[in-house]
């Protein structure tokens, strides 16, 4: 609705009836105006900040008058100096939440045990903002309200709908269906409703501390693609083990039980692996009838050598060395002098002198 009030006026306001070019603009106004995508996960990103930011890092290391090798040791290093900060970064919320929070508790004690830092300073940031909002109640239904949200300076009013039994609230800003944390408004709202926690189904797992511990997917959702199954579990395999490295390696016994168990879990794995290669082939190979049967008891026993079938060699195939180009210069050179030595030479006469030519 205010979308729509704010371009009428713009068009009243400067006589653009009749502009061909913003008619089209307002008729695709579903791919440009954010307000229309309030309701799907952006995390507040455009479609051109990844790129924007990729040039960015690139033009800071590289000029005009490198080289390409030093091109490739610059990128390196700041690969690295980012994945170092990234580290940092990790440690420094690993170490817990600032100290001025837990002297107050309520709901930012609890979002900063739960969220990183930087998203701390955003939840604190719109919980500062929610402070100075006038909140009256508009209706009342059991356990459902609804509430009407304005600031002083400002005549925008937000609803907000808050059920007390279930803990949901839905605000008309979308923030959290954009971006997945709390506006000031709901969070107004939980202060009003004395709620001194998050609720589980508001807190968005990629902002918080344990994000990087926690499996995205599941591998039953992917059994369609064989592909996307095998690269799920190693990204899955890749992330747990690198978690048992981490701690393994504080320590020498941490580093031998790991490595212990990790040659244990080899031989399991080779087993299984030996097992299921068995049952796949005498199930496509044979029919169930001759499972039983000596001979191919003994292969499966191992008693008697599985060899290569036979082969024939196909035509063309040879087995003489492939000569390298130099060689086969020289070959061309020898065969070109004995062809020139056996050349007959003839005899002319040029202005009365004897000339010999091969």
């Amino acid at each position: 609705m205010e979308f729509e009030s704010t371009w009428s006026k713009m068009i009243e306001m400067h006589n653009l009836k009749d502009n061909t070019w913003l008619d089209r603009l307002y008729q695709i106004r579903e791919k440009w105006c954010p307000t229309f995508n309030l309701d799907f996960f952006s995390a507040k990103m455009k479609s051109t900040q990844r790129s924007e930011s990729t040039n960015s890092v690139l033009h800071q290391i590289m000029k005009t008058s490198m080289s390409l090798i030093e091109v490739i040791n610059f990128y390196k290093e700041k690969a690295a100096k980012m994945r170092q900060d990234e580290i940092n970064e990790d440690f420094r919320c690993k170490n817990g939440a600032p100290g001025k929070v837990h002297k107050h508790g309520g709901i930012l004690s609890h979002a900063a045990k739960v969220y990183t830092l930087a998203l701390f300073g955003m939840f604190e940031e719109e919980s500062n903002s929610g402070m100075g909002l006038n909140c009256v109640a508009t209706n009342h239904c059991e356990d459902n309200f609804t509430y009407s949200l304005s600031s002083g300076e400002s005549r925008r009013i937000h609803i907000v709908h808050f059920n007390r039994a279930e803990l949901s609230i839905c605000c008309d800003c979308k923030l959290f269906e954009t971006l997945g944390l709390l506006c000031c408004h709901a969070l107004r709202v939980f202060l009003v409703n004395n709620v001194n926690h998050i609720p589980d189904k508001y807190i968005s797992s990629r902002w918080t501390k344990d994000a990087k511990k926690r499996l995205c997917c599941s591998v039953d959702s992917f059994k369609s693609n064989e592909k996307s199954t095998h690269v799920l579990c190693m990204s899955n395999l890749s992330l747990l083990w690198y978690k048992c490295c981490d701690k393994a390696a504080l320590t020498d016994h941490g580093t031998k039980i790991a490595m212990d168990s990790l040659s244990e879990l080899i031989c399991k794995l080779e087993k299984s692996s030996a097992d299921t290669n068995k049952v796949e082939d005498v199930g496509k190979k044979c029919p169930q009838d001759l499972i039983h049967d000596d001979a191919v008891q003994s292969y499966l026993d191992g008693k008697r050598p599985i060899l290569d079938p036979p082969h024939v060699r196909k035509k063309g195939i040879t087995n003489f060395r492939i000569k390298i180009q130099l060689e086969k210069k020289q070959r061309k050179k020898k065969v070109k002098d004995a062809t020139t030595s056996k050349a007959p030479k003839t005899i002319s006469m040029v202005h009365g002198k004897y000339k010999t030519s091969t």
